[in-house]
């Protein structure tokens, strides 16, 4: 027994145990909860400050998520839809959308859809910076 107890413990020692990098996000979820909502009310706080009417009209972006003219045409080629920008401003749709585009990343890599969302680039870091204040 004593060396089979020695045995087993070497075995275990001699594992690796798996240690990720530090960018790397996890997410505690209760049951029923969307792994996402913590990062969907911090993206629409950075995008319009969870204004369902917000406009911003340089951009033609539009709805608590701010979404333009070219996601909704994308959006639209993916699913077969015929959505206008403004119907947008509807909370639930902007959100579905929002998952839609998420959950093509997987929902443990919920940085990268955020990001994702806002673009690339410099000013991406910075909404990213913005969007983890929020958190």
């Amino acid at each position: 027994m004593k060396r089979m107890t020695i045995l087993i413990f070497i075995m275990l020692f001699s594992l690796r145990a798996f240690c990720p990098n530090e960018n790397v996000i996890y997410i505690e979820r209760s049951e029923g909860e969307n792994p996402y909502e913590r990062y969907i009310r911090a993206v629409t706080w950075v995008e319009s400050q969870n204004d369902t009417w917000a406009i911003n009209v340089h951009e033609q972006a539009v709805g608590p998520f701010q979404i333009r003219p070219i996601r909704v045409d994308h959006y639209n080629r993916l699913l077969g839809t015929d959505y206008k920008t403004w119907d947008f401003f509807d909370y639930d749709l902007s959100r579905d959308m929002f998952l839609f585009f998420a959950d093509r990343y997987g929902p443990y890599n919920i940085d990268m859809a955020v990001k994702r969302w806002n673009g690339s680039g410099r000013m991406t870091i910075d909404y990213w910076k913005r969007v983890k204040a929020r958190l």
